[in-house]
């Protein structure tokens, strides 16, 4: 069964709003598409439902933010919102889902706080099985899609604060210091001549050791994540008071974590396998947040209307 799409129609798809079907060279089959997808190398969204019998069903799949196919060939998204690129024909094309018409009158941010807040036994979703991302892939310019950066600020706050009280883990850091009547680690010679001898300070050493503590990479990415969701979320208006206390409980824990400038680079760098292997949830979405809100991070402008690939289910 064929169902040709314009590329148009998937760009302003909404939820639960027909899709246009085209004929012509320039319709896209989607039906061909789905036939493939148990085929293709793993997406980072297919192990979202991993251990659900239904898992590769696309009319419950955040790959394709739910798009399913109705009777006489009509196309209609639904489940989820948010931006992904369909891989079609070795061509990338855009599907960018918004809210169902009169959702408007729904503080959906709202709604995702509240479900993340309560205990997960209670609502049955965890936040894989409502939110994804893959900060990774390339930023999708379409319509933009309003409270999306509340959303993703709003997972990766509450993702942290429940990883800082598990999870959070010290490391040895290389420090240099100017002691005063102690040696520790190994002297560096040239700095002590540079700055002791010349100055006739026998009594301080210039020494290079290791030390113990949060002031790790990884921990400084997270404390600047929450830095500027900090800053958003006090000027929001109307924010849900549990943001503010997720907000406190990963300040509180990452107390002893300096403030840092992010760069590019510290994504290469960062550690997210064996012990760490905690860490690489809520790095992803610090690193979603930091593109977002901290655009100076990357040195590159994202515009405001680019999204990353990413779902969310209302």
């Amino acid at each position: 069964m064929v169902y040709p799409v314009s590329p148009r129609s998937l760009r302003e798809a909404r939820e639960w709003r027909l899709i246009l079907t085209q004929d012509g060279d320039g319709a896209i089959d989607l039906a061909a598409f789905v036939g493939t997808l148990g085929k293709e190398p793993a997406h980072p969204w297919l192990d979202t439902y991993d251990g659900d019998k239904d898992r590769k069903y696309t009319s419950d799949n955040p790959r394709t933010l739910g798009l399913h196919w109705m009777d006489y060939g009509r196309i209609s998204p639904s489940h989820f919102i948010g931006a992904v690129n369909l891989p079609l024909g070795g061509t990338n094309h855009r599907l960018v889902v918004g809210p169902r018409r009169g959702f408007k009158r729904v503080d959906y941010g709202a709604m995702f706080a509240a479900v993340l807040a309560a205990p997960a036994d209670v609502t049955g979703m965890e936040l894989h099985r409502l939110f994804g991302c893959d900060p990774d892939q390339p930023t999708i310019e379409a319509n933009h899609l309003p409270q999306l950066t509340l959303l993703e600020v709003t997972a990766f706050l509450a993702m942290t604060a429940r990883f800082v009280q598990r999870h959070l883990r010290q490391g040895f850091i290389r420090v240099q210091e100017n002691l005063v009547g102690r040696v520790r680690g190994h002297i560096l010679i040239s700095a002590q001549v540079r700055e002791n001898v010349v100055r006739a300070r026998s009594d301080k050493m210039i020494c290079e050791f290791q030390r113990f503590n949060l002031d790790t990479l990884e921990n400084r990415l997270l404390k600047a994540a929450l830095e500027v969701s900090a800053r958003y979320v006090s000027g929001t208006p109307g924010v849900v008071p549990e943001l503010q206390r997720w907000v406190h409980v990963i300040r509180s824990a990452l107390a002893s974590v300096p403030d840092y400038q992010p760069h590019p680079r510290d994504w290469s760098r960062i550690r997210n396998k064996g012990l760490m292997a905690a860490y690489a949830t809520p790095l992803a979405l610090a690193r979603l947040v930091l593109t977002r809100l901290h655009l100076r991070t990357a040195s590159i402008i994202i515009p405001a209307s680019g999204v990353r690939s990413q779902g969310f289910q209302p």
